[in-house]
């Protein structure tokens, strides 16, 4: 397994190498990471007010396939194969196309330290660098749930459409998952198989609590974390795609 990452920065869109046409699978896989906003952002279209989260890009497919000079059909079965590999949530209307990146977090996470070059002539005080460390890592972590937090329920309500506010329940249900070493990754994925299934009245329990949350002493996080959905799998009617 290949661990390790590199920076890459998007002034590689501006880069006439990487708009050698047509992109080849894996050139198109990077370019939607590269397009996917760092944070959240609204437009308007058609006097529509559309709000784009973090991790997600507003593309037709349309507007792809002439990004990538790729047909419409090619561009559709590539975000098919996307969403079947959990590496991606398509979701389409009349208005626009939203695409969101399930793992964007481990793509594009905020643990770069960058190294400072400045010379300083302050005696080194161990201790109030630990205590500062600890501080630092305190405030980041908080920083980090909260964001993460914010996260989750945006991905829940683009997946369920939904327009959940962000209640102090809520919040507690998201956090104590991520207290418990669940992934942000494994959220989402908790979360898209529970918008798979559907039942009875299944408007009234369309909350975030019954994705993730414990209720009745029912775990719901490992309940949808371990979903097999009934629905016909496509994976195998699509060719395999080589990247």
């Amino acid at each position: 397994m290949i661990d390790g990452y590199i920076s890459l920065h998007r002034k590689i869109l501006t880069n006439e190498l990487w708009h050698k046409k047509p992109f080849s699978y894996g050139q198109a896989w990077i370019d939607l990471l590269l397009l996917a906003n760092f944070r959240e952002t609204t437009f308007f279209k058609r006097g529509i007010e559309i709000r784009v989260p973090r991790g997600s890009l507003a593309y037709s497919v349309l507007a792809l396939s002439k990004r990538w000079s790729w047909s419409r059909p090619k561009v559709d079965l590539f975000l098919q194969r996307l969403v079947m590999r959990n590496q991606i949530l398509h979701q389409k209307n009349n208005i626009t196309s939203l695409i969101s990146i399930i793992n964007y977090e481990t793509y594009q996470g905020k643990n770069c330290n960058k190294p400072s070059n400045k010379p300083s002539n302050k005696p080194c005080n161990k201790n109030a660098h630990l205590n500062k460390d600890n501080k630092d890592n305190k405030d980041n972590k908080i920083n980090t749930y909260v964001e993460q937090v914010r996260q989750v329920l945006d991905f829940f309500n683009i997946t369920c459409k939904k327009k959940l506010t962000l209640t102090k329940e809520r919040s507690n249900i998201i956090t104590n998952c991520l207290n418990n070493n669940i992934t942000l990754e494994d959220i989402k994925i908790a979360i898209v198989n529970f918008s798979k299934d559907t039942w009875d009245d299944r408007h009234k329990y369309c909350d975030i609590v019954y994705a993730i949350g414990t209720r009745n002493k029912i775990n719901n996080f490992e309940k949808w974390f371990n979903y097999n959905s009934k629905q016909k799998d496509i994976k195998h009617e699509l060719p395999e795609l080589k990247y």
